[in-house]
């Protein structure tokens, strides 16, 4: 049976039918990594170069159509597949959240957990808790796609628009940290450095603009819902098709008492998981924390361990809940059904050879680099009120992401151009910082060369076959543009309020 979708008109079905005419994701990275290649041999030879702010060095264009270029790509051709961002994560996490899908326990407890909910509230809870999952890093917009999309499943909603969903809302969760995180602990210095070329005695701790992105995390949460409800699942229509390895007689809501009882084993053993691990979190001398400062964010084996931690925290209730239903008799069967999982990841590994290659051609070429400096050199030359310098910044930024998807590279790049700039304009760089964070949030859900962009397409074909490039681009434009109205609107208003960003941030100097 074929999913039933209504017939779409306007500038969605538009895109949607440019974005069916993409190529495979491997035809197109392999044409994208030959544009680069054609690029770094032009801009070379033109002597287009740019001065680092951070460095002073001079950036140029690496020319990689040439003997060094070739000599590299020959010789570390299974480096940069090995090097691929996040497939290590996908292959453990997929493999180990498989266990908890192959045994059912995700369906259970997510029909578990919705059993009382109906209507937007269930929207709104995956669209909360995938901006919450930020905290956990990349990992949250691979893990909760798969979990969003199995609830809508479940609760016979399209499984698509809950994939979208959580996809859109934890990857603008940068943008909106419920809790503070290692992105505050990281980016901070960055600021205070910039901040200190106009004035040394400037410093403000990682809580600076706090404020501001807790408020985006609410914001987000509820335009996520919005668009949802109102947009996404109204042009999906009706979802008829069965994902694969699903059985359609599993589609019932309803859970068993064994079921129950095995999630209610799995949650305890949970919980005394968590439990275990903050007991070991608490001691000065914690493995867990940083041994030189004793923190538990800076720096520490807590926040470098997250793939493993997380990991554990799926795979000891999958394998408590696999064997009180039964389906886990030995050690063969965790095997089994974790190499069953890592089958469905075939495509991705795929995939991850030739878009390797692409992301180690566009870093050695310098061409993301120079596009970053350049268009903050433009920014900064305009002589506009602040509010316009705010929303042409967000633009500038989330514009850049979607070519320098490295939030690090990227604000080292900005920070010390704009940052002394805004503070000559009597503008906080705890505000720079917040406004820094919206516009990178904004479109990491729409940049392609966001590794975790083509882990989306294979959950959303779990769903349906035909999904493509332009299904994924359709259907998470709106999300962005939301976005990016919505909260370039705030911070104008908050601007224009002056309300405190943060612990001692504010919006002007004085």
């Amino acid at each position: 049976m074929e999913n039933q979708v209504p017939k779409q008109k306007g500038f969605l079905a538009t895109v949607e039918r440019l974005g069916a005419k993409f190529p495979h994701p491997i035809v197109l990275f392999l044409w994208m990594t030959v544009i680069v290649l054609v690029l770094s041999f032009v801009l070379s030879k033109a002597g287009i170069t740019a001065v680092h702010p951070s460095t002073g060095e001079t950036i140029q264009v690496t020319n990689l159509l040439s003997r060094e270029g070739a000599r590299m790509f020959l010789v570390e051709f299974v480096d940069n597949f090995q090097a691929f961002p996040i497939l290590g994560v996908v292959v453990v996490m997929g493999a180990i959240t498989g266990l908890c899908e192959k045994t059912g326990l995700l369906t259970t407890v997510i029909r578990m957990s919705v059993s009382k909910l109906n209507g937007s509230a269930v929207v709104f809870l995956v669209a909360f808790l995938s901006v919450f999952s930020k905290l956990a890093g990349d990992v949250c917009q691979i893990i909760m796609p798969v979990l969003a999309a199995a609830l809508f499943y479940g609760i016979g909603r399209h499984p698509l628009a809950g994939a979208f969903c959580a996809y859109a809302a934890s990857s603008a969760g940068f943008a909106a940290p419920i809790i503070p995180g290692s992105g505050e602990v990281t980016l901070t210095p960055v600021v205070n450095s910039a901040a200190q070329i106009i004035d040394p005695t400037f410093n403000i701790s990682a809580l600076g603009s706090y404020y501001g992105l807790f408020v985006n995390g609410i914001i987000i949460s509820i335009v996520t819902t919005l668009v949802t409800v109102k947009l996404i699942e109204p042009r999906l229509g009706r979802y008829t098709g069965v994902p694969d390895g699903v059985d359609p007689a599993d589609s019932n809501i309803e859970v068993s008492e064994i079921q129950r009882t095995a999630a209610k084993k799995a949650g305890i053993a949970a919980l005394i998981y968590i439990v275990v691990l903050v007991v070991l979190c608490i001691p000065s001398n914690s493995i867990f924390r940083n041994d030189a400062t004793g923190s538990l964010i800076n720096g520490s084996t807590l926040l470098a361990s997250l793939t493993v931690l997380l990991g554990l925290l799926f795979l000891i209730p999958g394998m408590v809940y696999g064997r009180c239903t039964g389906q886990i008799k030995s050690v063969n069967d965790v095997a089994r059904f974790m190499g069953e999982a890592v089958k469905d990841l075939s495509g991705f590994i795929v995939m991850a050879i030739v878009i390797g290659q692409f992301l180690r051609v566009f870093s050695d070429s310098q061409i993301g680099v120079l596009v970053g400096i350049k268009g903050g050199e433009a920014l900064s030359s305009l002589n506009v009120p602040p509010q316009v310098i705010v929303v042409l910044f967000i633009l500038l930024v989330a514009s850049i992401n979607i070519l320098m998807a490295s939030c690090m590279s990227k604000f080292l790049i900005m920070a010390p151009i704009f940052i002394p700039m805004l503070m000559q304009l009597n503008i906080h760089p705890a505000f720079t910082f917040w406004i820094y964070r919206i516009g990178d949030g904004i479109t990491n859900l729409i940049t392609p060369l966001d590794a975790v962009f083509v882990m989306l397409l294979a959950t959303v074909q779990k769903y349906d076959k035909k999904a493509n490039m332009g299904t994924l681009l359709t259907n998470l434009l709106p999300f962005s543009g939301a976005y990016f109205v919505v909260l370039c609107v705030v911070a104008v208003i908050w601007m224009t309020l002056g309300i405190d960003v943060g612990v001692g941030g504010h919006v002007f100097l004085s």
